[in-house]
C-alpha cells in the first residue's frame, strides 16, 4: 500500500534515520516494516483509512480538518450531522464515516486538546494518547488494512510539535505491542503532514520508540 512511502527500515537502511542513544522499547523489524512517513497531503493518500483533526461538532474547520472535508464533499459532513451526541465527538474520543469523494474507503474523526483552554492543559497528554488509541482501535475494528495520521492538534490547538510526536509514537507503539500479532487487518501505518518541520521531528524521534532491528 504505501511501497512508495519510506518506512522505517528503509529509512534505516539509507541512514535517513540514526539509532537514538536512549530507546523506550526494544527493536522490532515488524513493526519498522510497518510504520511509514511523508511529507503530503493527507486527502490524497490511497490509504483504507485516514484520521481527520476535528473538532468537536464534526463539522469542517481549517488546517487538515477543512482540507479533508473539501476534498470529501457534502456527503461527508451530512453523514457527521447524523451522529447522535452533543458535542458529536469530545475531546480524545473518535468517530468513523463514510469517505466519499476521498480515494480512502472510511474518515476517522478525532478530536485533539486545545491548550488556547487553559483546563485542558494539565491532561493533555493523556487526552492527545488516547486521540491515537481510538482511532487505531476504529481501524481494526473496522478492519482496515491501513492508517494515515496526521500531526494531531499541532495548528490552532497549539501542541507543539515535539509533544505531539512523542505522545503520538508513544502510544502508537503501546497499542501495536499490546495488539501483537493480533492486530486485525492493520497492515500499514503512515505518518503524514504537509509540514515539512513536522516529519523533520518525527524523524528526530522516531528511533526512540522504533529503534533500527539488528539487520538495519
Amino acid at each position: 500500500m504505501f511501497n512508495l512511502l519510506p518506512s522505517l527500515t528503509t529509512a534505516y537502511r539509507n541512514q535517513t534515520l540514526k539509532p537514538a542513544q536512549t530507546t523506550h522499547f526494544p527493536p522490532s523489524r515488524r513493526l519498522n516494516d510497518m510504520i511509514h512517513y511523508s511529507t503530503s497531503d493527507i486527502t490524497k493518500l490511497r490509504a483504507d483509512c485516514i484520521v481527520n483533526a476535528a473538532n468537536s461538532s464534526l463539522a469542517g474547520g481549517g488546517g487538515v480538518d477543512g482540507a479533508i472535508h473539501r476534498a470529501a464533499g457534502d456527503g461527508l459532513v451530512n453523514e457527521c450531522r447524523t451522529l447522535p451526541g452533543n458535542p458529536r465527538c469530545p475531546t480524545g474520543e473518535a468517530r468513523i464515516t463514510g469517505a466519499y469523494k476521498l480515494p480512502c474507503k472510511k474518515v476517522i474523526h478525532t478530536v485533539a486538546p486545545d491548550l488556547r483552554d487553559a483546563s485542558e492543559v494539565p491532561t493533555f497528554r493523556e487526552k492527545l494518547a488516547s486521540c491515537y488509541r481510538n482511532a487505531l482501535q476504529l481501524a481494526v475494528d473496522n478492519k482496515m488494512r491501513s492508517i494515515a495520521i496526521p500531526a494531531l492538534g499541532t495548528g490552532i490547538y497549539r501542541i507543539k510539535h515535539e509533544d505531539s510526536a512523542n505522545v503520538a509514537l508513544g502510544e502508537v507503539r503501546r497499542f501495536l505491542d499490546e495488539m501483537a500479532d493480533d492486530n486485525g487487518f492493520l497492515l500499514d501505518i503512515v505518518f503524514c503532514d504537509v509540514n515539512a518541520n513536522i516529519t523533520r521531528t518525527y524523524e528526530q524521534y522516531f528511533p526512540e520508540y522504533f529503534p533500527p532491528a539488528q539487520d538495519e
